[in-house]
């Protein structure tokens, strides 16, 4: 959800399984120098994911930390804040495999309450970012 970060590791089917849940902010979706980042990387092992938008940026910003050894693809389905006050399901564009033990950043130009991540899998070859 917006303004929280989930904490989670994959079992051995690669379903998220929920360790915590975090609020706070990111940097990277405010103007410069008025958020101060308070996210940690998770423990070895784990996979966090934080969303915070803002309307200075115009933008929603989805942070992942990948703390496991292998690279991993997922797929994001976003609620979208229409035009008319109804939340929207729809895919989210993923712009790149996660890299072991990395932090990514997607950024959408979108009002975006809430992303679901799921279908994680071991990357076979790593989709390079763009």
């Amino acid at each position: 959800m917006l303004g929280q970060r989930a904490v989670f590791r994959l079992d051995d089917r690669g379903q998220p399984v929920l360790l915590k849940v975090e609020k706070g902010q990111l940097p990277e979706a405010h103007a410069d120098g008025t958020v101060k980042d308070v996210f940690v990387p998770p423990p070895e092992g784990q996979i966090a994911a934080a969303l915070d938008g803002s309307a200075e940026k115009r933008a929603t910003v989805l942070k992942i930390w990948n703390r496991t050894g292998k690279p991993l693809d997922y797929r994001a389905m976003a609620l979208i804040l229409g035009k008319d006050n109804k939340l929207n399901p729809a895919p989210a564009p993923v712009s790149c495999s996660l890299p072991p033990r990395s932090v990514h950043i997607e950024t959408w130009r979108a009002p975006i309450v809430a992303v679901g991540l799921g279908r994680f899998k071991e990357a076979v070859t790593t989709k390079a970012c763009q």
